[in-house]
Order: structure tokens, then sequence, then C-alpha cells
């Protein structure tokens, strides 16, 4: 329940950071990332089940888990972080390098990605074995 909450808040959270954008834009991302979490969250009860990961775990089960869940983290977070690389270009603060004001958000937003891959890990695959 709490990973379908996370799901829910990320896409209020796209929805959000999209909402100024030209509608194409807007519903475009939005579609991907719900599809994106349709298929990730209706795969991780696939898993669960096929597997018995809840109760009597049968062998495969959590590397399966594990590849599912790595190989969507890469679906999830660098596609965001070209949007929030996009939403930078786009913004123009009022400063007098915005160059290098946009630059040290890029390498914030590009740390920040990097990090956010494992957080994803952590949080949908967890510390199983």
């Amino acid at each position: 329940m709490l990973k379908v909450l996370i799901l829910v808040a990320g896409l209020i959270g796209i929805n959000e950071l999209v909402k100024k954008e030209l509608p194409k834009v807007k519903y475009s991302v939005f579609a991907y990332f719900v599809l994106l979490s349709a298929v990730f969250a209706g795969g991780l009860f696939h898993i669960s089940t096929s597997y018995q990961l809840n109760k009597n775990p049968i062998d495969g089960g959590y590397s399966a888990l594990y590849e599912w869940v790595g190989l969507f983290s890469y679906f999830f977070i660098v596609p965001l972080v070209i949007l929030l690389f996009y939403k930078i270009y786009k913004w123009t603060p009022d400063s007098a390098n915005p160059g290098i004001v946009k630059g040290i958000l890029m390498v914030t937003i590009t740390g920040a990605g990097i990090v956010s891959l494992f957080f994803f890990i952590l949080i949908f695959y967890g510390f199983a074995p």
C-alpha cells in the first residue's frame, strides 16, 4: 500500500511540474508516467504473487524483483532528470550570472538523480536478500 501511495505522490509531483507547459507536452509526459506506473505496479504484483514473496518465497523471486525494480528505476529517474533539465533551461534567474546558477542547479540535479536511483531501489525492493 505504501508503494502505491509513493507512486501516486510522484505522479502528483510530476503533474505540478508540467502544469504550466503546453498541453501536448503536459499530457504526453503525464501519460508516460501514468502508464509506466501502471506497468510497474502490475509487474510488482505479478512477481510478488508468482514467487510468493510474502510467505515461503520461491527461489529466484528476489532476483526477479530486483531486476524489475532496477530496470524501472531508469525508466522513472532518467526522464525525470531530463524534464528537470528542461525546466531549468527555460527558467531565467534574476542574477548577474544566470548561466552559473543554471549550471550549479544542473550539477545538483544530476547528483540528486544518481542518489534517487538508489532510493528508488531501496523503496521498492527494500532490504530483501
